[in-house]
């Protein structure tokens, strides 16, 4: 990519029009006027694409994030020892007992 001058361009494009060479607007694209950019140009580009790829980052990253509820905080938690010493689950009831610091994809906050 590469800035060109936008004046430069509309004062050949409308000489070019006025004349009526042949010559493509994609030719007089291509032959426009290049400008370098200074350094605090630069500076800000960068500086503004960093920020967008924060805010980016920031919004779909924590976007998939959801709360976790641990066992010891869950409505289905039954408490009822198990022969280990731990707590019963109505979601895996038979199937093992849980701890406190648990947790699973059915987890629901007490209230």
């Amino acid at each position: 990519m590469r800035l060109i001058d936008a004046d430069a361009l509309k004062g050949a494009f409308m000489e070019e029009l006025f004349v009526k060479s042949g010559r493509s607007v994609q030719d007089l694209i291509d032959h426009a006027p290049t400008i370098e950019p200074s350094e605090q140009y630069k500076k800000g580009f960068e500086d503004a694409k960093r920020a967008f790829e924060l805010e980016y980052a920031r919004e779909n990253l924590l976007a998939d994030k959801v709360e976790v509820v641990r066992c010891k905080d869950c409505i289905h938690r039954i408490d009822r020892r198990s022969d280990l010493g731990h707590f019963m689950c109505e979601m895996f009831y038979g199937q093992g007992d849980v701890s406190d610091e648990n947790f699973c994809q059915w987890g629901e906050r007490k209230v």
